[in-house]
Protein backbone atom coordinates (compact mmCIF):
# COMPACT_ATOMS: atom_id res chain seq x y z
CA UNK A 1 0.00 0.00 0.00
CA UNK A 2 1.10 3.14 -0.87
CA UNK A 3 1.76 6.25 1.73
CA UNK A 4 -0.60 8.39 0.55
CA UNK A 5 -3.20 5.91 -0.08
CA UNK A 6 -2.74 4.90 3.95
CA UNK A 7 -2.70 8.24 4.96
CA UNK A 8 -5.68 9.49 3.31
CA UNK A 9 -7.78 6.72 4.31
CA UNK A 10 -6.57 6.56 8.16
CA UNK A 11 -7.33 10.29 7.95
CA UNK A 12 -10.77 10.01 6.90
CA UNK A 13 -11.67 6.74 9.35
CA UNK A 14 -10.56 9.54 11.95
CA UNK A 15 -12.91 12.40 10.77
CA UNK A 16 -15.70 9.95 10.22
CA UNK A 17 -14.63 8.53 14.34
CA UNK A 18 -14.34 11.57 15.33
CA UNK A 19 -17.93 13.19 13.84
CA UNK A 20 -19.59 9.55 14.97
CA UNK A 21 -18.59 10.42 18.48
CA UNK A 22 -19.84 13.97 18.48
CA UNK A 23 -23.30 12.91 17.44
CA UNK A 24 -23.39 10.63 20.20
CA UNK A 25 -22.66 12.93 22.73
CA UNK A 26 -19.24 11.42 23.64
CA UNK A 27 -16.97 14.74 22.87
CA UNK A 28 -17.92 18.14 22.48
CA UNK A 29 -19.01 19.70 18.93
CA UNK A 30 -16.71 22.84 19.75
CA UNK A 31 -13.49 20.07 20.42
CA UNK A 32 -14.86 18.62 16.58
CA UNK A 33 -14.69 21.97 14.75
CA UNK A 34 -11.15 23.18 17.13
CA UNK A 35 -9.49 19.72 15.30
CA UNK A 36 -10.28 21.19 11.45
CA UNK A 37 -8.17 24.12 12.36
CA UNK A 38 -5.34 21.59 12.33
CA UNK A 39 -5.25 21.68 8.73
CA UNK A 40 -2.11 23.20 8.24
CA UNK A 41 -0.54 19.79 8.94
CA UNK A 42 -1.82 18.45 5.44
CA UNK A 43 0.87 20.77 3.78
CA UNK A 44 3.23 18.87 6.08
CA UNK A 45 1.74 15.27 5.29
CA UNK A 46 1.93 16.20 1.51
CA UNK A 47 5.76 17.26 1.78
CA UNK A 48 6.51 13.94 3.65
CA UNK A 49 5.17 12.18 0.96
CA UNK A 50 6.36 13.40 -1.79
CA UNK A 51 9.79 13.30 -0.31
CA UNK A 52 9.90 9.37 0.96
CA UNK A 53 6.86 8.10 -0.54
CA UNK A 54 8.39 6.38 -3.33
CA UNK A 55 11.87 5.69 -1.52
CA UNK A 56 10.55 4.62 2.06
CA UNK A 57 7.11 4.54 1.75
CA UNK A 58 7.15 2.30 5.34
CA UNK A 59 8.99 5.28 6.60
CA UNK A 60 6.65 8.30 5.22
CA UNK A 61 3.25 5.93 6.76
CA UNK A 62 5.13 5.98 10.40
CA UNK A 63 6.56 9.81 9.88
CA UNK A 64 3.15 11.18 8.50
CA UNK A 65 0.94 8.78 11.40
CA UNK A 66 3.95 10.54 14.03
CA UNK A 67 2.71 13.83 13.07
CA UNK A 68 -0.32 13.38 13.09
CA UNK A 69 -0.59 11.85 16.35
CA UNK A 70 1.19 14.72 17.99
CA UNK A 71 -0.53 17.43 15.98
CA UNK A 72 -4.17 16.17 17.45
CA UNK A 73 -2.38 15.66 20.94
CA UNK A 74 -0.99 19.55 20.81
CA UNK A 75 -4.43 20.61 20.39
CA UNK A 76 -5.92 18.02 22.89
CA UNK A 77 -4.07 19.51 25.57
CA UNK A 78 -4.43 23.09 24.55
CA UNK A 79 -7.80 22.70 24.43
CA UNK A 80 -7.94 21.17 27.84
CA UNK A 81 -5.92 24.12 28.92
CA UNK A 82 -6.84 27.42 26.92
CA UNK A 83 -10.54 27.78 27.11
CA UNK A 84 -13.85 26.32 25.84
CA UNK A 85 -13.71 27.06 22.35
CA UNK A 86 -10.03 26.54 21.47
CA UNK A 87 -7.65 28.77 19.29
CA UNK A 88 -10.11 30.81 17.64
CA UNK A 89 -12.08 32.39 20.51
CA UNK A 90 -10.73 35.40 22.20
CA UNK A 91 -11.83 38.01 24.60
CA UNK A 92 -11.65 41.52 25.25
CA UNK A 93 -10.33 42.57 28.27
CA UNK A 94 -10.94 46.67 29.45
CA UNK A 95 -8.09 48.39 31.12
CA UNK A 96 -8.87 51.17 33.21
CA UNK A 97 -6.33 52.97 34.89
CA UNK A 98 -6.44 54.71 38.38
CA UNK A 99 -7.63 58.75 38.16
CA UNK A 100 -4.78 60.87 36.64
CA UNK A 101 -4.97 63.20 40.04
CA UNK A 102 -1.91 62.97 42.79
CA UNK A 103 0.06 61.32 40.36
CA UNK A 104 3.63 63.17 39.33
CA UNK A 105 5.55 60.00 37.31
CA UNK A 106 4.34 56.96 36.20
CA UNK A 107 5.94 53.08 35.30
CA UNK A 108 4.31 50.86 32.94
CA UNK A 109 5.71 46.86 32.38
CA UNK A 110 4.31 45.68 29.45
CA UNK A 111 4.95 42.02 28.27
CA UNK A 112 3.22 41.19 25.35
CA UNK A 113 5.06 37.80 23.77
CA UNK A 114 3.06 36.91 20.71
CA UNK A 115 0.93 40.09 20.31
CA UNK A 116 0.40 42.88 17.84
CA UNK A 117 -0.05 46.31 20.26
CA UNK A 118 -0.16 49.48 20.07
CA UNK A 119 0.48 52.29 22.90
CA UNK A 120 -0.11 56.02 22.37
CA UNK A 121 -0.67 59.06 24.45
CA UNK A 122 -4.05 60.62 25.10
CA UNK A 123 -5.49 62.41 27.94
CA UNK A 124 -8.51 60.17 29.32
CA UNK A 125 -8.56 61.58 33.02
CA UNK A 126 -6.83 58.16 33.48
CA UNK A 127 -3.46 56.96 34.39
CA UNK A 128 -4.17 54.79 31.63
CA UNK A 129 -7.14 53.35 29.53
CA UNK A 130 -7.06 50.70 26.57
CA UNK A 131 -8.28 47.01 25.53
CA UNK A 132 -6.09 43.77 25.84
CA UNK A 133 -8.24 41.09 23.46
CA UNK A 134 -6.56 37.39 24.01
CA UNK A 135 -7.66 33.83 24.10
CA UNK A 136 -5.65 33.61 27.58
CA UNK A 137 -6.41 35.95 30.94
CA UNK A 138 -4.05 38.75 30.87
CA UNK A 139 -2.74 39.94 34.35
CA UNK A 140 -3.71 43.94 34.59
CA UNK A 141 -1.73 45.51 38.47
CA UNK A 142 -1.64 48.81 38.75
CA UNK A 143 -1.34 51.13 42.00
CA UNK A 144 -4.67 51.83 44.02
CA UNK A 145 -6.40 54.94 44.47
CA UNK A 146 -5.09 57.75 46.07
CA UNK A 147 -1.55 56.33 46.18
CA UNK A 148 0.20 57.78 48.71
CA UNK A 149 3.80 57.83 46.85
CA UNK A 150 2.74 59.85 44.02
CA UNK A 151 3.93 57.17 41.75
CA UNK A 152 1.54 55.31 39.05
CA UNK A 153 2.89 51.67 38.15
CA UNK A 154 0.88 49.66 35.54
CA UNK A 155 1.82 46.21 34.63
CA UNK A 156 -0.07 44.26 31.72
CA UNK A 157 1.56 40.63 31.06
CA UNK A 158 -0.18 37.12 30.01
CA UNK A 159 -0.70 34.50 32.11
CA UNK A 160 1.00 31.05 31.84
CA UNK A 161 -2.59 29.50 31.87
CA UNK A 162 -2.38 27.49 28.38
CA UNK A 163 -0.12 26.89 25.19
CA UNK A 164 0.43 28.65 22.72
CA UNK A 165 3.06 26.43 20.23
CA UNK A 166 0.68 27.40 16.69
CA UNK A 167 -1.46 29.75 15.97
CA UNK A 168 -3.83 27.37 13.86
CA UNK A 169 -6.82 30.01 14.64
CA UNK A 170 -7.87 33.07 13.48
CA UNK A 171 -7.61 34.77 17.10
CA UNK A 172 -4.79 37.55 17.15
CA UNK A 173 -3.83 39.24 20.47
CA UNK A 174 -3.88 42.66 20.22
CA UNK A 175 -3.05 45.23 23.21
CA UNK A 176 -4.22 48.94 22.63
CA UNK A 177 -3.02 51.17 25.96
CA UNK A 178 -3.45 55.27 25.76
CA UNK A 179 -1.20 56.77 28.41
CA UNK A 180 -1.90 60.16 30.16
CA UNK A 181 0.38 62.69 28.52
CA UNK A 182 0.66 64.95 31.75
CA UNK A 183 3.14 62.75 33.79
CA UNK A 184 6.25 61.27 32.96
CA UNK A 185 6.69 57.92 32.10
CA UNK A 186 9.41 54.57 32.52
CA UNK A 187 8.28 52.52 30.04
CA UNK A 188 9.07 49.11 30.28
CA UNK A 189 8.43 46.34 26.93
CA UNK A 190 9.29 43.29 26.23
CA UNK A 191 7.76 42.33 22.67
CA UNK A 192 8.61 38.68 21.77
CA UNK A 193 7.26 37.68 18.29
CA UNK A 194 4.94 41.07 17.75
CA UNK A 195 4.43 43.95 15.49
CA UNK A 196 3.24 47.20 17.49
CA UNK A 197 3.46 50.77 17.31
CA UNK A 198 4.78 53.09 20.52
CA UNK A 199 3.77 56.44 19.14
CA UNK A 200 4.84 58.40 22.14
CA UNK A 201 4.56 61.83 20.67
CA UNK A 202 2.10 63.09 23.54
CA UNK A 203 3.66 61.25 25.93
CA UNK A 204 5.84 62.47 28.77
CA UNK A 205 9.18 60.43 28.32
CA UNK A 206 11.57 59.48 31.17
CA UNK A 207 12.99 56.58 29.85
CA UNK A 208 12.37 53.78 27.14
CA UNK A 209 13.36 50.07 27.21
CA UNK A 210 12.35 48.16 24.91
CA UNK A 211 13.18 44.74 24.23
CA UNK A 212 12.23 42.59 21.13
CA UNK A 213 13.00 39.54 19.36
CA UNK A 214 11.08 38.43 16.28
CA UNK A 215 9.10 41.61 16.20
CA UNK A 216 8.97 44.87 13.66
CA UNK A 217 8.29 47.85 15.88
CA UNK A 218 7.54 51.73 15.21
CA UNK A 219 9.07 53.67 17.71
CA UNK A 220 8.53 57.76 18.14
CA UNK A 221 9.47 59.52 20.63
CA UNK A 222 7.84 62.92 21.50
CA UNK A 223 9.49 66.04 22.09
CA UNK A 224 8.11 66.01 25.56
CA UNK A 225 10.38 64.35 27.73
CA UNK A 226 12.45 65.15 30.54
CA UNK A 227 15.45 65.95 30.44
CA UNK A 228 18.08 63.44 29.99
CA UNK A 229 15.58 60.98 28.85
CA UNK A 230 17.27 57.51 28.14
CA UNK A 231 15.74 55.16 24.43
CA UNK A 232 17.42 51.87 25.24
CA UNK A 233 16.37 49.15 22.25
CA UNK A 234 17.72 45.95 22.15
CA UNK A 235 16.51 43.32 19.19
CA UNK A 236 16.84 40.38 18.17
CA UNK A 237 15.95 39.08 14.44
CA UNK A 238 13.94 42.29 14.50
CA UNK A 239 13.08 45.19 12.74
CA UNK A 240 12.46 48.88 14.23
CA UNK A 241 11.68 52.08 12.91
CA UNK A 242 12.24 54.96 15.38
CA UNK A 243 11.19 58.46 14.84
CA UNK A 244 13.37 61.13 17.16
CA UNK A 245 12.19 64.82 17.67
CA UNK A 246 14.87 67.13 15.46
CA UNK A 247 14.38 70.00 18.04
CA UNK A 248 15.96 67.72 20.98
CA UNK A 249 20.23 67.04 21.42
CA UNK A 250 20.23 63.20 20.79
CA UNK A 251 23.45 61.14 21.50
CA UNK A 252 22.78 57.58 19.69
CA UNK A 253 24.58 55.18 20.52
CA UNK A 254 24.65 51.48 18.28
CA UNK A 255 26.27 48.59 19.05
CA UNK A 256 24.54 46.28 16.60
CA UNK A 257 25.95 43.18 15.53
CA UNK A 258 25.56 41.94 12.36
CA UNK A 259 22.66 44.36 12.21
CA UNK A 260 21.58 47.02 9.21
CA UNK A 261 21.75 50.29 10.49
CA UNK A 262 20.37 53.44 8.59
CA UNK A 263 20.82 56.54 10.40
CA UNK A 264 19.49 60.11 9.02
CA UNK A 265 22.13 62.35 7.58
CA UNK A 266 21.10 65.21 10.17
CA UNK A 267 23.13 63.47 12.53
CA UNK A 268 25.98 63.35 10.58
CA UNK A 269 29.34 61.26 10.70
CA UNK A 270 29.69 58.69 13.63
CA UNK A 271 32.53 58.55 16.08
CA UNK A 272 32.95 54.82 17.49
CA UNK A 273 29.94 53.76 16.28
CA UNK A 274 28.11 57.06 18.45
CA UNK A 275 26.21 59.37 16.02
CA UNK A 276 25.15 63.36 18.05
CA UNK A 277 22.43 65.58 16.58
CA UNK A 278 22.63 69.27 18.21
CA UNK A 279 18.94 70.54 17.85
CA UNK A 280 19.01 73.19 20.61
CA UNK A 281 16.56 71.10 23.11
CA UNK A 282 16.69 68.74 26.00
CA UNK A 283 19.36 65.88 26.01
CA UNK A 284 18.32 62.44 24.86
CA UNK A 285 20.64 59.65 25.06
CA UNK A 286 19.42 56.62 22.96
CA UNK A 287 21.00 53.10 22.87
CA UNK A 288 20.40 51.00 20.23
CA UNK A 289 21.85 47.31 20.67
CA UNK A 290 20.83 44.35 18.41
CA UNK A 291 21.60 41.20 17.05
CA UNK A 292 20.73 40.78 13.51
CA UNK A 293 18.47 43.25 12.85
CA UNK A 294 17.34 46.22 10.47
CA UNK A 295 17.11 49.84 12.50
CA UNK A 296 15.96 52.77 10.67
CA UNK A 297 16.84 55.44 12.59
CA UNK A 298 14.82 58.92 11.72
CA UNK A 299 14.55 62.81 12.36
CA UNK A 300 11.63 64.98 12.16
Amino acid sequence: MSAGRFIWGLALVGLGALFLAANLGWVEWSFTLYLLQLWPLILVLVGIRLLLGRRSPTLAIVLMVIVLAIGVGVAAIDYGTGGEAGWSTAKTTTIVGTPTQGFTRAHATIDIGAASFEVTGQETGFMAQGTYTSRREPRITQSPAGSGSGEYSLVVDQTEAGWVIIPFGGAREDLKLQLAPSVPWILDVNAGAAAGTLDLTNVTLEELTLKAGASSVDVTVGPRIVPGAKVTIDGGAASFLLRLPRQLDITLSTSTGLSAVDVDQGFGSPTDNTYVHKGGGDDLTVDIKGGVSAIDVQLY
